[in-house]
């Protein structure tokens, strides 16, 4: 294979890649649009379990607080004060946050899951742009360069580099691919769970 056939076959390996590359940091190189479409359901869900959740410990110890019954006497130089007590720390308090956990297990866990879904999403997202990226300008450099040094310029390019030239390439795009399973791994827990807490 001559030179500049090994150079026309690098330049059609590397243009459609590029081209694909463009095409794709336009669909998710803006985080933009995609984090608010995927990220606005998950939100509104998480921000729904914690007002569950802060409800049933309110509802929980409501009668702890409310019971204005029990004092407490402190000695002060004058002689001695009454004040209610704070029941925080006590063995009542203690056991019915023991009690709401035992029976909110489920919820909490559900948010804990959804919330480390999400910020899983969101950094397997922006791996996928950050490739993308790397592998745009990659593309641009080894078409630049084939195109107008070699092609035009007339300096031809040593055939080792040219070669070489498709194992950066090829690392990229596994890179970009990468993400895309696990994306739409913790997209499937997200819409789970916004399947089932949000239905009324």
């Amino acid at each position: 294979m001559t030179h500049n056939e090994l150079a026309t076959l690098c330049l059609g390996y590397h243009i459609p890649v590029m081209v694909a590359a463009i095409a794709a940091y336009y669909k998710y190189g803006d985080r933009t649009e995609i984090f608010t479409k995927s990220l606005q359901g998950a939100d509104a869900t998480l921000a729904r379990l914690r007002q569950r959740i802060a409800a049933d410990l309110a509802k929980k110890l409501k009668p702890i607080f409310d019971n204005h019954g029990t004092m407490s006497v402190l000695l002060v130089p004058e002689g001695y004060t009454e004040r209610a007590a704070n029941p925080v720390g006590s063995e009542i308090y203690r056991e019915s946050v023991r009690e709401f956990l035992e029976n909110s297990t489920d919820a909490v866990i559900d948010y804990r899951t959804l919330h480390l879904s999400r910020n899983s999403w969101c950094s397997w997202a922006k791996f996928l742009s950050w490739s993308i990226l790397i592998l745009m300008v990659w593309q641009m450099i080894v078409v630049g360069a084939l195109s107008f040094i070699d092609k035009v310029g007339g300096i031809p390019i040593p055939d080792w580099l040219l070669k070489w030239s498709a194992l950066p390439t090829g690392i990229a795009v596994f890179c970009c691919l990468i993400p895309l399973p696990c994306m739409l791994r913790h997209h499937d827990v997200i819409t789970d769970y916004r399947t089932h807490y949000d239905s009324p």
